[in-house]
């Protein structure tokens, strides 16, 4: 027995290599935690809500609506699911002017400031569509070019991009018939590469469908949200969603269940997240949750800017080519689905795939290159495993030679 240390001397390495291997599990641990991140599963997570986010209001009486008084702290589901932050070494949107077609949007919010152009009342039929009495506007545009601001969790997905508002919804929650037709030629008219288009009529129009043929024209990527029925009934069929070409989408819960019920005759072409979607409010830096259908589109239209600001050689078709072939599909649903389409909107698989085109007789997803690795994993999951094998690498070196040293100095060896 060693009186030093207590510990027999032909234990002592044993002993010594099992306090090092200690001390590298509680270094690897925390390293590959942080680097790799959460990983979708499909269960629901503890952060899938964030109860003190006041919801938006549905109807605004006698006043418009003000300034939340809380500020998200926390990132929500869906957020945290498409990770913007990931794709932005890529791309963050640059030069790509997003159309929200609704109640108009606030350029005075602060994480929308620089972002917000005046764009255009159809509703009225005259001046700027900058203000937003309703709120739910600024929310969807929040959700696609909010700025990352200190203490606030809500980030858009494509935060380098602008905004053009064109109000189509009145402040009392009517779309005038018309007005959603005018707006789309108003948006193209201004250069608007991408539209978000949220509101609608239930019927076919000619007027609409000669707008959306305009937008289909002149290389314009259109998203729509899908009907919004609740329960067991289906809501009616929407327009624009229903026309071919345009980016059909639906919202799903957390553990991937449609949030909406599909008249028969609607499209749907992918789905986001469309539960606890928190966005700016109106005025002030607060936050409102939202749900649905719209708030899903509004996430799919930032991840068009973000290829569109990427692969600006690419044609409306082919951007919209790329985010189906890139959505992430549910094991054993293959194709496209009547409820989810192609599956859930994967923003860093769209921006970061190096082709996305299908060999002969097979699957959308069948040669799909992306730059993470052929497994699968993420970056940071990727970074995690190299610095944990680095960790252990070093670790297992240094045991060694401590170990050979103390061998040696038993056995008296002497250096030369």
């Amino acid at each position: 027995m060693d009186a030093r240390h207590g510990v027999e001397p032909g234990r002592r390495g044993a002993w010594w290599t099992r306090g090092l291997l200690t001390v590298l599990a509680l270094l690897v641990g925390p390293v590959g935690t942080f680097l790799a991140g959460p990983v979708g599963t499909g269960v629901r997570p503890a952060y899938a809500a964030e109860p003190q986010v006041p919801a938006l209001p549905s109807t605004v009486r006698d006043r418009c609506l003000g300034g939340s008084p809380v500020v998200a702290r926390t990132a929500s589901w869906g957020s945290q699911r498409l990770g913007p932050a990931a794709v932005w070494p890529l791309s963050r949107g640059d030069g790509v002017l997003v159309a929200v077609l609704d109640s108009g949007v606030s350029a005075a919010v602060p994480a929308l400031a620089g972002a917000v152009l005046p764009g255009t009342d159809a509703v009225s039929g005259d001046g700027p569509a900058d203000r937003d009495c309703r709120g739910r506007g600024t929310l969807l545009a929040s959700l696609v070019v909010a700025r990352p601001r200190s203490g606030s969790a809500v980030t858009g997905l494509a935060p380098a991009a602008r905004i053009l508002p064109v109000r189509v919804v009145s402040d009392d929650g009517k779309v005038p018939g018309g007005v959603v037709a005018q707006g789309v030629r108003a948006a193209v008219d201004a250069g608007a590469s991408v539209l978000l288009v949220t509101a609608g009529p239930t019927a076919d129009t000619a007027d609409l469908r000669d707008a959306i043929a305009v937008a289909a024209a002149r290389d314009v990527v259109v998203v729509a949200s899908v009907g919004t029925g609740s329960g067991s009934e289906s809501g009616p069929v929407w327009y624009p969603a229903a026309y071919p070409g345009v980016l059909a989408v639906g919202g799903v819960d957390a553990v991937g269940v449609p949030v909406q019920q599909i008249a028969v005759g609607q499209r749907v072409d992918l789905v986001a997240p469309g539960t606890d979607v928190t966005g700016s409010a109106p005025a002030g830096s607060g936050h409102y949750r939202a749900g649905g259908s719209a708030p899903a589109a509004a996430q799919v239209a930032g991840v068009v800017a973000l290829v569109r600001a990427r692969y600006p050689h690419l044609t409306a078709p082919e951007v919209r080519r790329r985010l189906l072939d890139t959505a992430r599909r549910p094991p054993g649903v293959p194709g496209q689905s009547a409820l989810i389409g192609a599956g859930m909107v994967d923003g860093y698989a769209a921006v970061a795939a190096l082709s996305t085109a299908p060999q002969a007789g097979a699957g959308p997803n069948a040669t799909l290159l992306r730059l993470p690795t052929a497994s699968g994993r993420s970056v940071r999951a990727q970074w995690a495993a190299a610095i944990g094998g680095g960790v252990l690498l070093l670790t297992c070196l240094g045991a060694g030679g401590v170990l050979t040293v103390r061998h040696g100095r038993r056995r008296r060896w002497r250096s030369r």
